[in-house]
């Protein structure tokens, strides 16, 4: 079996290593007309599902800047 590396931290298939754990991986293919880059193609993980920690950590970040900006 070949190794995927992922480059996404906030994956929960993403181990220590940036290797991704899941069973199966899903992938879409992506082709899109940048301005200054040209063509640039790529692939999409359908598979992606996002960590506990990641998640904790966004809604952190959502309280701080709420307490930040004055909104509650």
């Amino acid at each position: 079996m070949a190794k995927i590396y992922c480059a996404d931290v906030g994956c929960a298939f993403n181990n220590d290593k940036g290797v991704c754990t899941a069973k199966k991986v899903a992938l879409s293919w992506h082709s899109v007309m940048t301005v200054w880059e040209g063509r640039q193609e790529y692939q999409r993980c359908k598979t992606r599902e996002t960590s506990k920690e990641h998640r904790e950590l966004e809604k952190r970040m959502e309280a701080l800047i709420n307490e930040q900006t004055g909104k509650v």
